[in-house]
């Protein structure tokens, strides 16, 4: 009876619960790759994009502690194109731009951004 009572209000704590919003890796790699314009997906490689996006949750990762970040902001364009520049690949400006763009549509779709993850956050 006490474990079916303490699995009981488990239950019911999580199904009260907001859904937690989990980045998935592939699932984001393979959203922003599909969703980049045409010219750009011709210019980067499934790998580039995966590149591109591993580097940005660093870059992310480093700037935590600041209030607000604007993620797509100059300082993140500009990481990203440092990071590539030292692995060689040929990744302009406006690739960054729009793999960070096509990264803030997959954010929006899975609730960590935008008015839902404001109401999760509450």
């Amino acid at each position: 009876a006490v474990a079916w009572f303490a699995v009981r209000r488990s239950t019911v704590f999580l199904a009260a619960r907001e859904p937690s919003v989990l980045f998935e890796v592939d699932e984001a790699i393979e959203f922003v790759a599909s969703a980049l314009p045409a010219e750009v997906s011709a210019r980067l490689s499934y790998e580039d994009v995966e590149a591109l996006l591993g580097w940005h949750l660093v870059h992310l990762a480093g700037r935590r502690d600041e209030a607000e970040v604007d993620i797509a902001d100059d300082r993140a364009v500009a990481d990203l194109l440092r990071a590539a520049e030292g692995e060689g690949r040929d990744i302009t400006a406006a690739d960054v731009r729009a793999v960070l763009a096509a990264e803030v549509e997959y954010l929006v779709a899975v609730g960590a951004v935008g008015p839902d993850a404001d109401a999760a956050e509450t």
